[in-house]
Formats: C-alpha cells, sequence, structure tokens
C-alpha cells in the first residue's frame, strides 16, 4: 500500500491539475479494548454488524487491545483467530491502555463494562476528549448515515485538504477536531481555487506597500486606502486597531470603534481572556487585519467577527512558510521569528503557522459556517518569480500552485460579505 501511494503521489505531482479522489476512511479500522476473557467474547460476538459497511467502507482492520496477561495471551490470540482476521495488542498496563486509545487512528468501540480494578476506560477517554462508540451497532449505525468520507478534485488542492484532515478525522484520537464537521462544506475545499478565481476578484500586491519605513501605521493606511469601499457605511470595528491609521479613512459620518489588547482603542480588550464584548450585527464592517494570527482562540474569535458584522469583514492571515523559504528557518540553520521558543514569556507572538492553501481552507470553510461567502482574495507578494509578477501570482492561484504561491506571497488579506437569504 505505502508503495502505491508513492506511484501515485509521484505520478499526480507529474501532473497536478488531475482530478483524483482520496478516501480518508481508507484503511478501515476498529479498536476494541477489553479486560478479560468474556469481554473478548462479546466484542466478537458482535461482529457481525460491521458486515452492512464493507460495501462502501471495506474490510474493517480490526485490533483488541488489552493489558498484557501472559497466562491467558495464546487464548485471546486463539480466540480471535477463531472468530475474525483481528490483531492481538498486549501492553503493559492500564495507563498504557490509555495512552494508546488517545493517539489511535481507529474507531473505538469501548462499552460501559471495561473496567480495570473499577476505572472505566471510557471516563477516561472522556477525559482525553477522545471520541469512542458504546457498541460496533451504534459505530455502524452512525458510520452508514454519513458515508466514507471522501474528497474529490485537482490532486494538489485535494491532498493539501487531505493531509490536514486524516489524522484528526481518522479515528477518535484527543488531536480530532472539538467540534463537529459540516462534510458538505468541506468537500468544496479541494476546488476552492478554481471556484474563487470565478467567483471573487483575485488580485496581487508588492508586500512592500505594508512594509515600508513608517511601520505599523502604514501598513494600516494600506489597509484603509484598499478597502475604504467597505468602511463607509454606519459604523466600523477595527479589531487589533494599534495606531488607528484605518480610521483615517472611514466615512464622513461613521461610527469608528478601535479595539485592542494595547495602544489607544475604544475598547480595551484581551480576545484570548476576556469575552468577545461586540453583538450580534452591531457593526456593518469588521475590520481584523494583522490580529488572528496572534489568537490562541483563533477560531472562535474569528466566529464572533463573523457575527458582528451586518456585511463586510475584512481579515488577514500571514503565510508563514513564505519568510522561512518553506523551512521555517533561515540559511545558518536559525528558526524564523515565528517558529521558536523564547526563553522568557513575550508579550505577543505568532499563534498559527500558516500557508496560503490551509489559511484559505480556515476561512473558506468558517465563512461559509457563519452565512459569509468571499468576495475579494489580495495576495502579497515579494519574492520577483516573473516579469508581470502580478498576473503570475493571480495565474499561480487559479492552478492551485500552492508551493510556489507559500514561497512567494507573505500575507492574504481576504474580503468577506454576508449571504443575503435567497442567494
Amino acid at each position: 500500500n505505502r508503495v502505491k501511494r508513492d506511484v501515485f503521489r509521484l505520478a499526480s505531482s507529474l501532473r497536478p491539475d488531475r482530478i483524483v479522489t482520496l478516501h480518508l476512511d481508507s484503511p478501515f479500522g476498529v479498536c476494541f479494548p477489553f479486560i478479560g476473557l468474556a469481554q473478548l467474547k462479546a466484542h466478537l460476538s458482535s461482529l457481525s454488524d460491521l458486515g452492512q459497511l464493507k460495501p462502501d467502507f471495506g474490510e474493517a482492520q480490526l485490533t483488541f487491545l488489552t493489558i498484557t496477561n501472559p497466562a491467558a495471551e495464546k487464548t485471546y490470540a486463539d480466540t480471535i483467530a477463531s472468530a475474525c482476521k483481528g490483531q492481538l495488542v498486549s501492553v503493559p498496563d492500564f495507563r498504557s491502555l490509555v495512552s494508546v486509545l488517545t493517539t489511535t487512528q481507529a474507531h473505538l468501540v469501548i462499552s460501559s463494562e471495561v473496567k480495570y480494578e473499577d476505572e472505566s476506560i471510557g471516563d477516561w477517554c472522556i477525559a482525553f476528549h477522545v471520541h469512542f462508540y458504546e457498541s460496533v451497532r451504534q459505530l455502524a449505525r452512525e458510520l452508514k448515515a454519513r458515508g466514507p468520507l471522501t474528497l474529490s478534485g485537482p490532486f494538489l488542492s485535494t491532498y493539501a485538504v487531505y493531509r490536514s484532515l486524516y489524522g484528526a478525522t481518522k479515528g477518535g484520537g484527543q488531536y480530532g477536531f472539538s467540534e463537529p464537521l459540516n462534510w458538505e462544506i468541506i468537500k468544496r475545499l479541494p476546488g476552492k481555487f478554481n471556484e474563487l478565481s470565478a467567483s471573487a476578484s483575485i488580485n496581487a500586491y508588492p508586500i512592500s506597500l505594508l512594509f515600508g519605513r513608517l511601520g505599523r501605521l502604514e501598513r494600516q493606511r494600506t489597509v484603509g486606502r484598499l478597502y475604504k469601499e467597505y468602511l463607509q457605511g454606519e459604523s466600523v470595528l477595527d479589531l487589533g486597531c494599534d495606531v488607528r491609521g484605518v480610521e483615517e479613512f472611514v466615512g464622513a459620518h461613521t461610527r469608528y470603534c478601535g479595539a485592542d489588547m494595547h495602544g489607544k482603542p475604544d475598547v480595551l480588550v484581551n480576545l484570548d481572556q476576556d469575552n468577545f464584548p461586540f453583538g450580534e450585527c452591531s457593526f456593518d464592517t469588521v475590520v481584523c487585519v494583522e490580529t488572528l494570527e496572534h489568537l490562541q482562540k483563533m477560531h472562535s474569535i474569528f466566529d464572533a467577527v463573523l457575527k458582528a458584522s451586518r456585511e463586510y469583514v475584512v481579515c488577514s492571515l500571514p503565510v508563514e512558510f513564505s519568510h522561512a523559504n518553506n523551512r521555517f528557518m533561515d540559511s545558518l540553520g536559525v528558526p524564523s521569528s515565528s517558529a521558536f521558543t523564547p526563553i522568557a514569556p513575550v508579550f505577543d507572538r505568532h499563534q498559527w503557522l500558516g500557508g496560503v492553501s490551509d489559511n484559505l481552507d480556515f476561512v473558506y470553510y468558517r465563512a461559509a459556517l457563519g452565512g459569509f461567502e468571499i468576495k475579494r482574495i489580495d495576495l502579497f507578494y515579494f519574492r520577483k518569480i516573473a516579469l508581470n509578477q502580478e498576473k503570475s501570482i493571480v495565474n499561480l492561484f487559479g492552478k492551485g500552485r500552492i508551493y510556489q504561491l507559500n514561497k512567494s506571497v507573505g500575507i492574504v488579506i481576504f474580503v468577506l460579505q454576508r449571504k443575503r437569504e435567497g442567494k
């Protein structure tokens, strides 16, 4: 299987626009923790319920996990062999068993009777936020209802989405997502470059527009000039207002509100610690530039930003890959400023290290959940790769050339617009 995957990746990378289908449920695995022969037999007697999944998910790879018992191990192995093609895995103690469950990439079936010296395996999984099913019947019912997890689209963008989802959606390990996924939106992500090239305005600008000798003020004034048309409503919230450079470009009769954890904001707030202080649909436009990547609670704050806007959201995310030529380090092997571990706490720093594709996935997915669509994407580049750099960057985006975009683009700014009913 590994050889097949390597050949597939090589062939597809030579033809990056080739349409492929990738399966996140393949291989399909189920893990059954048990303590003692009676619990093992109970698991084996319920395997017939997996039969209804075979047409869609293929043959299940079964793992039976228990604590090492030399006296009974051969009995366990023989019992499993007589009932199915499952694999017996033994671990030395109860904590090791729990540790394996938190990182497994198989679906877990744990009945309430599975205990060890009065400690419930299910209770431990709940404590570690590990998802599990209480019976094979429940597993079969839920997987049958949702169907196999598949992604289809051009190889490069499809594979990028696949890799970001693979570890978090297989099984129930603690590194999985902490909220239910909207799979209908996720299925659209592989085709995002083609879709947005047709439906949104895609532009490229030199990053020198943002990073001049005036520093923060120059960046904010550039944001104000480029997105002035979205700042003319009744009210504008500038989240992460800093030195308030955007304020100079709002409409003459527009109410401006700046919010930040430092500087001279109208509302002083630490978004990682305080409750989001603005209500639903309280501003026509919310500007959130060079802010999200500084927040540990980026996902929930971005959702709150969408709720606070009646019409537009102007937001940005950096392309950290480009700042270190896709290596997160300079030519001497020193980590880039956003990827190092400081020797003492710092006041503020980037919390997330993203590229063009995963930043776009984040904005596209959460915007769709919040009732918004992407209206405009501006790619700020700083590596000269063509005589007509702007056109070249836009073409790379349309073709979904992730690697070249990550090397050339330093910041992406999005303009989102709330969808209207019936649209």
